[in-house]
């Protein structure tokens, strides 16, 4: 169960789902604060590539019900249509992907600290974000962190080897 200002109680089912779409841009701007602008520009072009590889993964992501909005968020505007219709917590999901996978590390080592950054701050805040409040998500965490402790490894290894 879970507490409504307005009604008390609310059973699990009941709470609101807020989806991805509406959830990124809130959740990176922490990032974005005192920010210069080539900084700026970073951060969006992370959170655009983070909406593609979502895109690109969402067949395995997604749930059914999920898949099923999908193809009504496409058919109504195809554009960010994954992000509408996948829910928040999808992100811990996609996060491991967009981390590992060399097409969204931006283009020079500084978008790629940033993105892994990111990653790991999104990872241990997220199980505080009142969406996630009755969520166990634990076990998505850790596969966050293991792929920023091996991309930060990674980056490490390419620095020396940059010289």
């Amino acid at each position: 169960m879970f507490e409504d200002d307005d009604e008390g109680l609310l059973d699990e089912d009941d709470r609101p789902v807020r989806r991805l779409d509406e959830m990124l841009p809130v959740l990176l701007r922490q990032f974005t604060t005192e920010s210069g602008p080539r900084r700026l520009e970073r951060i969006d072009a992370a959170e655009k590539d983070l909406r593609r590889c979502l895109e690109k993964h969402a067949g395995r992501l997604l749930t059914t019900p999920e898949l099923a909005f999908l193809e009504f968020e496409q058919a109504l505007e195809p554009r960010d249509a994954v992000a509408r219709a996948a829910s928040v917590d999808v992100l811990l999901l996609v996060l491991p992907f967009f981390i590992r996978e060399p097409e969204w590390h931006g283009s020079d080592l500084e978008d790629r600290r940033l993105r892994i950054r990111i990653s790991d701050v999104l990872a241990h805040q997220f199980p505080s974000l009142p969406e996630m409040q009755g969520y166990t998500c634990g076990t998505e965490v850790w596969s966050v962190e293991y792929a920023v402790a091996d991309a930060r490894r990674e980056l490490r290894l390419e620095r020396r080897a940059r010289g």
